[in-house]
């Protein structure tokens, strides 16, 4: 028997969830970074703002999906997992 899923249980579930969003986005931006090596230009952070609010809900909708597989407790890796995947699948189905 399983103990019963709190809120506290769901927003650390969603904390994660966003962190591996998180990651998602931030990680390109540092990867273009170390391929310029402090070159001399501004990198547009308005893409990656907008993406990252997105992304927010999307952790929502990954979440929702989670707890409809299961009431037990969400580990905090599969939820890092979870939201840095829904955020690669995100990112290919908004490019052109």
């Amino acid at each position: 028997m399983t103990a019963a899923v709190t809120f506290a249980d769901n927003l650390t579930s969603y904390i994660w969830i966003v962190m591996g969003v998180i990651i998602g986005v931030v990680l390109p931006l540092l990867s273009k970074y170390v391929k310029e090596h402090f070159k001399a230009s501004a990198i547009d952070l308005k893409p990656y703002v907008l993406l990252l609010l997105f992304g927010g809900v999307l952790g929502i909708v990954i979440l929702a999906a989670m707890r409809n597989q299961s009431d037990d407790a969400i580990k905090w890796y599969a939820a890092l997992l979870a939201g840095y995947g829904g955020e690669a699948t995100l990112e290919k189905l908004l490019k052109p």
